[in-house]
């Protein structure tokens, strides 16, 4: 796979759409695809639908992969930018505003799906196994869905780094890792506020999802794990940080260990019954 750079910003030729845009194009491109790829997943013809998709960039990616592209969010704002950026590039996908946890949403009715993807978005679910069992009632035979996120217990699993800034003495704590491990009434008051990054970080602080508890819910929901790979530096932190990529190795196999280790969990799910045929 290609190293990965970093993205830099430049907001004197582009806006954070823009940027943002490209950032979720570079990861799809430079790893998100080449992964399912080396797990044998093939895009080719293939319908694809992100729960999730934000400004777009990864659809972009995988219709110019070869798919036939469904992209979803539950913000009306996001869904505007992905579809006039969409429109810019001549990305031909269906863009919709839904719920995952909706049965009714009009998006599910572009299915079945042979590939559906959670990136970075399993973790803001309440009910990620109710969003699951979902998914699997409109996934095609051999149908998989990839799901990352980052573990709510690894570095900045609380997503702190959202957090308007504010100072613990003169340090800025929302760029302090590990505060969610905390007392939890220490943590609250410190991210207690009236702005929507304040409340979906002490939702989070409620839902923590978690590694085991993730694939708790996987099972739950019918699905066994086909692949799976953990990362002490995940991806993202290359793009935007510029810190390399570093895999878990055995410490992501530890119990416990990996809660709190693993930046990013990679993991591939395919429908029980599939998998028994």
């Amino acid at each position: 796979m290609p190293i990965m750079k970093r993205v830099k910003r430049d907001f004197s030729k582009e806006d954070w759409d823009t940027y943002y845009r490209r950032y979720q194009m570079t990861l799809a491109k430079d790893y998100l695809i080449p992964i399912l790829s080396e797990w044998g997943v093939e895009l080719e013809g293939k319908r694809f639908l992100e729960v999730g998709c934000g400004d777009g960039g990864c659809g972009a990616e995988f219709y110019r992969a070869g798919c036939n592209v469904v992209m979803m969010d539950i913000e009306e704002r996001l869904v505007g930018i992905a579809k006039k950026l969409n429109q810019r590039e001549s990305v031909d996908a269906a863009v919709y505003v839904g719920d995952i946890l909706d049965e009714k949403a009009a998006f599910l009715e572009d299915g079945p799906f042979d590939l559906v993807m959670f990136r970075d978005v399993v973790e803001h679910l309440e009910r990620p196994d109710e969003a699951l069992r979902i998914v699997q009632r409109h996934l095609r035979v051999n149908g998989v869905v990839f799901v990352v996120f980052p573990p709510y217990y690894s570095p900045y699993g609380a997503h702190q780094q959202i957090l308007p800034r504010s100072k613990m003495g003169f340090i800025p704590f929302n760029k302090l890792p590990y505060v969610q491990l905390l007392p939890s009434r220490w943590f609250l008051a410190l991210t207690r506020g009236d702005t929507p990054a304040n409340r979906e970080v002490e939702r989070l602080s409620r839902i923590r999802l978690t590694i085991s508890r993730f694939e708790k819910c996987a099972k739950a929901a019918g699905f066994n794990v086909v692949k799976k790979r953990m990362f002490l530096s995940r991806p993202t932190f290359a793009l935007r940080y510029g810190i390399p990529v570093i895999g878990s190795g055995v410490l992501g196999r530890i119990p416990g260990v990996n809660e709190v280790l693993v930046t990013g969990a990679y993991y591939l799910l395919a429908p029980t019954n599939d998998i028994n045929r």
